[in-house]
């Protein structure tokens, strides 16, 4: 296979590693990468852990670029958790992959609990027990917050978050009050920010790689941001919900609007809100068809599932979907039609279950119709189309009502992003 040099400089880190975390943008290689350092390591076991939607995507890529004589068993986090767990705990591996690592960042997560043990210990009921070496990847290793980085570095680089005062590690907590800017919400400390970062990010150093687009593939095109504003009832949206959205974007960020999700409080805004739009971007989309050249393809995200319901009976003539009831091999079959069928225009997928782990470069344009108050999962779901293979400029548009709730959530979101990059990135 053909590596980029930066590619190869992945696959010698991971390679000479017992633990790694390669955290380069999405859309660099990640998987090649791994795939590569497992030939340079001469390894003969491999097990990987990945979402559900991408095991056989690991199972291609594997079977297309490995070059060592090595064998691989991949499967879900549910499934390492689960019905697969006592097979994995039976064998021994030499090495641990573990794609989108986020998926860890809860110490009380029950797959977390599976790979890392519990209290991300690394003890003898942990997946990475049985393996000579681990490696993590993601391209976003703190989605929201420092704290979703201790699991990490709890289970694989333990002399990071070692007292040098008691000689213990810390718990979660002491390391969340290092590191990240608390809050009290009336019922307990919440996450609004982070602190430290310098000195947290040159606890990174060694463990963590990180290469940005810009960086290291100056002849990939560039990904450029714009809005699309629709025409829909932006009254409609003007509930208590919002009034409450924009209390607690005034007070927290887009931490408020993770707390409000989680609670459940403005659950029928956010279906409300993609409901209004979920028409008017439909037309939209139309018009698009319309307007270019038959080659040329759209993906299209939203969060609800009705509302890629509503989507796909509109545009279904020219367009595949990808939602979370769909069984793996349905996914893929969604993803190499738009890939290679000419008659496929439209991929319409939900974040959470198309967002990650797939290619989709046949298109070079991108509308959200709804997005997610993790921007993490935004910039992932994004980078589908700015990917290598990708030859054309790629353009991603965010729907939104003119005036609406929408537009203050946005910038909060672009805030939240900012903070992350300061402490993942290095960036001042």
């Amino acid at each position: 296979m053909n590596l980029f040099p930066y590619q190869l400089d992945g696959a010698q880190f991971l390679a000479g590693r017992e633990t790694a975390l390669l955290a380069d943008d999405p859309g660099l290689g990640k998987t090649l990468q791994a795939i590569r350092a497992c030939d340079l390591a001469r390894v003969l076991k491999v097990l990987v852990v990945c979402p559900a939607s991408v095991v056989e995507n690991w199972r291609r890529e594997i079977t297309k670029f490995r070059e060592g004589d090595w064998i691989a068993f991949v499967t879900s986090y549910d499934k390492a958790a689960g019905a697969d767990n006592r097979r994995i705990m039976a064998d021994r591996w030499d090495v641990l992959i573990v794609d989108e690592g986020h998926y860890l960042k809860s110490l009380t997560a029950k797959r977390t609990k599976a790979i890392y043990g519990a209290n991300a210990a690394r003890g003898a009921d942990a997946l990475t027990s049985r393996a000579a070496q681990v490696w993590i990847l993601t391209g976003t290793p703190m989605p929201n917050d420092p704290g979703e980085l201790y699991t990490h570095m709890r289970a694989l680089r333990p002399a990071s978050v070692t007292s040098e005062r008691t000689g213990l590690p810390w718990t979660y907590m002491q390391f969340v009050n290092a590191y990240c800017v608390l809050k009290h919400n009336g019922f307990g400390q919440q996450i609004i920010g982070s602190k430290n970062e310098a000195k947290l990010h040159a606890k990174l150093d060694g463990f963590m790689l990180r290469r940005r687009k810009a960086d290291v593939l100056k002849d990939l095109p560039p990904l450029r941001f714009a809005e699309l504003y629709l025409e829909g009832d932006a009254a409609a949206l003007e509930t208590a919900e919002a009034e409450e959205i924009r209390q607690a974007l005034a007070a927290e960020g887009v931490d408020g609007l993770r707390r409000l999700s989680y609670d459940g409080g403005v659950a029928k805004l956010r279906r409300l809100t993609g409901t209004v739009k979920a028409l008017p971007a439909a037309a939209w989309v139309k018009d698009w068809l319309e307007n270019n050249p038959p080659e040329k393809k759209l993906v299209v995200f939203a969060h609800h599932k009705d509302v890629i319901e509503t989507l796909y009976d509109k545009l279904h003539v020219h367009a595949v979907r990808v939602d979370g009831s769909m069984k793996q091999h349905e996914r893929q079959r969604s993803v190499d039609r738009l890939q290679n069928d000419p008659l496929v225009r439209v991929f319409i997928g939900q974040i959470t279950a198309a967002g990650i782990g797939i290619t989709l470069t046949a298109a070079s344009e991108l509308l959200f119709v709804e997005s997610s108050w993790v921007p993490a999962e935004m910039e992932q779901a994004a980078q589908r189309i700015h990917r290598i293979g990708q030859t054309e400029p790629c353009l991603v548009r965010f729907a939104t009502i003119a005036g609406s709730i929408d537009e203050d959530i946005q910038r909060a979101v672009a805030r939240k992003m900012e903070s992350i990059a300061k402490v993942v990135d290095g960036v001042s």
